[in-house]
């Protein structure tokens, strides 16, 4: 099972971290640590009466392992947020949207439902472990890893052969196993479960691994190529196991052995119950809750309230039909909002460039005594940031970039409709033995929509509202 950072410091930091010499009360400054988010006011509808929605607080994500592992708590700490925050992307339109009561985790009750839904936490927050991990040992951020040359030279189909430097995911899959199955010390159904469901994050990584390679030859013949394993990007994987869900098997194991799963008679029979399910699948043992129902007791707030899409350029099916699933469905109306921000249909690359600017800010300021909580996020047209620290100013700064860049990167790609490649360049002298050409990116693009997004927060005239703006530009500078 998961647990929260703040149990964790009690059993572990505490007897290792101080015997290292850390100062007791850095220790104790760890535990304040929560995720951060920015909230934004750039909806279509909401269901019903409720216009403003609960910020989540996720409790960042620090695991036991080997004390020789210390080394890489960091990076399991964000590639635990890295699955979080694919788990609030993935389920942003279903009714179950990863929230924050569902990632309450501890070592003492844990997940108190094993649901798809939690199978799915713990597929993601494995996955994510190990991709950072991976991601970093190739980067050169470890000094006793690199990258995997165990198939250099060998032979890999017609006309290629392996070489190059392929991610070391053996790596990152080791070292994440270290970290997140500790924590799975017990012999009952719940703890097999919860296993098996880490193991099936793992092996996305694998399943979603793409082969890149590299032409030899005279004048460019390619006669013969070189191909290595890179990861893939996480949406990747986080798309792979929201299918993984959907196909999610339930277990039907005596309630008896639930109960009492600790005797070796009950384990081998949970084995041979796991022995007929795919390692890739994800299972659980309990059928879902109603998530359009508000039930405290359970942690689930119910869908009134919540944002719905009715319309807008580049929508899949499932984003147009949220209506209907989180209101409809759900015995409840829409409510219309209008809202005056030019350029609506850019609202998915501003909304995912925010979260960009947002994670990018939490791994920024992992370690420091500000680290980015939820509270300094609270962007809307109704609530402004009180404070104008230097914090802040970060703040505007980071999410006005990460807007900038996404929507940047989005026109690049093809995704966004009325921009293309910057080729007002093209054919002019560049320098010495060069000229501008092929298909440069559309910083232009990018910052003229960021600007009318993010600087429309700023109504004022004050000296706040001039500095939020200054800053806004810098990021975007």
């Amino acid at each position: 099972m998961l647990p929260s950072l703040s149990g964790l410091l009690s059993q572990y930091l505490s007897l290792v971290l101080l015997e290292e010499g850390i100062r007791e009360d850095s220790v104790n400054e760890l535990a304040s640590m929560d995720s951060c988010q920015l909230l934004t006011s750039l909806v279509l509808s909401v269901c019903c009466h409720v216009l403003s929605t609960t910020a989540w607080s996720v409790n960042n994500f620090l695991m036991t392992g080997p004390k020789a592992y210390l080394m890489y708590a960091s990076s399991v700490q964000a590639g635990a947020q890295r699955g979080i925050e694919e788990c609030k992307y993935q389920f942003a339109w279903d009714r179950w949207n990863c929230p924050e009561s569902e990632l309450q985790l501890s070592t003492q009750k844990g997940l108190r439902r094993a649901t798809k839904e939690t199978a799915f936490i713990h597929a993601i927050s494995a996955a994510g472990v190990m991709y950072t991990l991976t991601k970093n040992c190739s980067m050169g951020d470890f000094d006793n890893c690199g990258c995997d040359d165990s198939n250099i030279g060998k032979i890999g189909g017609r006309g290629w052969i392996w070489g190059g430097c392929s991610d070391n995911a053996e790596f990152g899959e080791n070292i994440s196993k270290q970290f997140v199955d500790a924590l799975e010390n017990g012999h009952d159904s719940r703890a097999a479960v919860n296993r098996h469901n880490n193991e099936a994050g793992r092996l996305a990584i694998r399943s979603t691994m793409k082969r890149s390679c590299k032409c030899h030859g005279v004048s460019g013949s390619c006669s013969v190529q070189t191909c290595w394993m890179q990861l893939s990007e996480f949406r990747d994987v986080g798309n792979y196991l929201k299918i993984k869900y959907d196909q999610a098997q339930k277990l039907e194991l005596d309630q008896r052995r639930m109960r009492v799963g600790n005797s070796a008679e009950n384990r081998g029979a949970i084995a041979d119950t796991f022995s007929s399910v795919a390692r890739t699948e994800l299972i659980h043992l309990e059928d879902s809750p109603n998530y359009c129902v508000k039930n405290l007791s359970l942690g689930l707030h119910g869908t009134e309230g919540r944002e719905c899409l009715r319309s807008g350029n580049n929508l899949s099916q499932f984003e147009k039909r949220s209506c209907r699933r989180l209101c409809h469905e759900c015995g409840l109306k829409v409510e219309e909002k209008r809202i005056e921000i030019a350029y609506l249909s850019y609202t998915s690359s501003v909304l995912a460039g925010a979260q960009n600017g947002m994670h990018e800010c939490k791994h920024q300021f992992a370690w420091d005594r500000w680290n980015c909580p939820e509270s300094t996020f609270h962007f809307s047209t109704h609530r402004r940031i009180r404070s104008a620290t230097r914090e802040t100013s970060f703040v505007h700064a980071i999410s006005a970039a990460g807007v900038m860049y996404t929507l940047t990167r989005n026109c690049s790609l093809g995704d966004l409709d009325n921009c293309g490649c910057d080729n007002s360049r093209n054919g002019n002298i560049g320098g010495r033995g060069w000229l501008w050409g092929g298909c440069s990116d559309n910083v232009d693009f990018g910052e003229r929509i960021s600007k009318q997004y993010v600087d429309a927060f700023e109504t004022g005239q004050d000296a706040r509202a001039a500095v939020n703006l200054h800053n806004n530009a810098a990021g975007r500078l």
